[in-house]
């Protein structure tokens, strides 16, 4: 069951609230507006928040996770079973999604992503069609992996799409079934996310082996990485809001991808480790079989050139500077 968590200007605990609450802001002067957000509860979608929060907005969070939601947020808390008709969003930015990294691709995995996806945008879909007041805007989520997979070949929002995995098909399915929301005439941005960097989310599983000294490449370590700071991913969002003439395919990616090793190595020098051991593509594969296969042992090199072309400001191009930013280095 899904449940929506709202309040007006939203006050957030002083106690307890995660370290990157305290430096992570949304760099955008946007008018007062209503936004609802699907997965607010999650790494991305809680900075999404907070940041969104800070500038004074009307949050509505739609989470898997209301207890999680509840620890973030003081009352006023109301919560209903699903999305009223008679409810107005400027903005929904559609997050929601099992973790697509956590755990062996079973089949009951495989329908849980899929379905945690496609159900919540058929819901959005349906809300829209109903309601007279229909969004301004949709940020639907997706992410770089729509592009497959190689060593060689670089990716740009122009590039053709072919299905040729089940990551790829993932995308796909997600972006289609947005799509159906487009087409009753809302401006909608597919975020084609990459790893992004941020004191949680994936950097919260790699600070422990990397700093106890058994931090390493995986595989052949070749494979791209394509990375983004979490602040550059808000303030791509920022602009996404506000630049009208901003629609379809977007690359939330840093302009500077990097090989597995290179992200190992720079990870290693930030936290002062060395990254002397390497973890057997095979090993990787036994353990976790296809997702193994598809998301750790290979990559894709992508290019954000919608951001570049309109002249969009990176915070952070380099990894290191990333890293060294997140790990209060700088």
């Amino acid at each position: 069951m899904l449940n929506i968590i709202e309040s007006n200007s939203i006050k957030f605990m002083k106690k307890g609230k995660p370290k990157e609450a305290l430096n992570i802001r949304l760099e955008s002067s946007l008018p007062s507006m209503h936004f609802l957000i699907t997965g607010g509860s999650g790494f991305i979608g809680s900075n999404l928040a907070r940041a969104l929060n800070a500038l004074g907005h009307r949050i509505t969070i739609l989470s898997r996770n209301p207890n999680k939601a509840r620890k973030e947020f003081i009352e006023p808390i109301q919560c209903v079973k699903r999305i009223e008709a008679n409810k107005s969003y400027d903005v929904i930015i559609n997050l929601a999604g099992e973790s697509i990294t956590n755990g062996r691709w079973t089949q009951a995995k495989k329908k849980a992503l899929y379905e945690s996806r496609l159900n919540i945008t058929n819901e959005i879909l349906n809300y829209v069609k109903l309601t007279d007041n229909k969004p301004k805007l949709l940020l639907s989520g997706s992410a770089i992996g729509i592009y497959g997979t190689s060593l060689e070949k670089t990716f740009t929002e122009h590039s053709t799409i072919e299905n040729g995995s089940m990551a790829q098909d993932l995308c796909i399915q997600w972006e289609n079934a947005a799509r159906q929301i487009e087409e009753l005439g809302v401006r909608t941005c597919y975020l084609r996310t990459g790893l992004v960097l941020g004191y949680g989310g994936i950097l919260s599983k790699l600070f422990l082996p990397f700093k106890i000294g058994l931090g390493g490449k995986l595989g052949q370590g070749n494979q791209w990485m394509s990375w983004i700071h979490i602040q550059d991913w808000l303030n791509i969002v920022g602009l996404l809001i506000s630049d009208i003439s901003l629609s379809g395919p977007i690359n939330l990616t840093a302009p500077n991808p990097v090989t597995n090793s290179e992200f190992t190595s720079t990870l290693g020098q930030t936290l002062n480790r060395f990254t002397i051991f390497n973890v057997p593509s095979v090993l990787l594969k036994l353990g976790l079989g296809e997702m193994a296969d598809e998301i750790l042992l290979k990559g894709q090199k992508v290019l954000p050139e919608k951001m570049l072309n309109k002249g969009f400001k990176f915070k952070f191009i380099t990894l290191n500077h990333a890293l060294e930013n997140i790990l209060n280095k700088t």
